[in-house]
């Protein structure tokens, strides 16, 4: 049955062309993972995220193009500390932009990147600092 189904799909196909032209824009979704270190005496001092976004490209000619893309992690971490539990970074969107360049084949490409962008946590670690055993400004000063 596979047999026949692949021969019906083959004999019905024209001859295979590749796109010559190149799309002037193109709008796609990815799953993306997101690795960082805090740089913080927590239990877990690097932390691994799942998320997923989309992007956006301006092809300006066949190897130039600027590119924007958005990525959203939902996970909300949380730190034990003591009988605590203390909210760290939240949820996580992630967000850059720029160019990209490079040789555009028939099947395929090589492109180089540039995108800056801004990461934005929905929290961020709470810490309260006590300043004791003076006066500010010192006295005498």
């Amino acid at each position: 049955m596979l047999t026949i189904a692949l021969g019906i799909l083959m004999s019905a196909g024209g001859p295979a062309q590749g796109q010559s032209d190149v799309p002037r824009f193109e709008v796609g979704a990815q799953y993306s993972l997101l690795n960082f270190d805090t740089f913080a005496q927590f239990s877990k001092a690097h932390r691994r995220e799942s998320g997923g976004g989309g992007r956006f490209t301006i092809n300006f000619n066949k190897y130039v193009a600027a590119e924007a893309q958005i990525d959203y992690f939902p996970n909300d971490d949380i730190e034990r500390i003591g009988p605590f539990n203390v909210p760290l970074w939240g949820s996580k969107t992630l967000t850059v932009f720029g160019f990209k360049a490079g040789i555009r084949r028939n099947r395929f490409g090589v492109f180089a990147k540039a995108r800056p962008g801004f990461i934005h946590f929905s929290e961020v670690p709470g810490f309260s600092c006590v300043i004791g055993g003076g006066s500010w400004p010192a006295a005498g000063a």
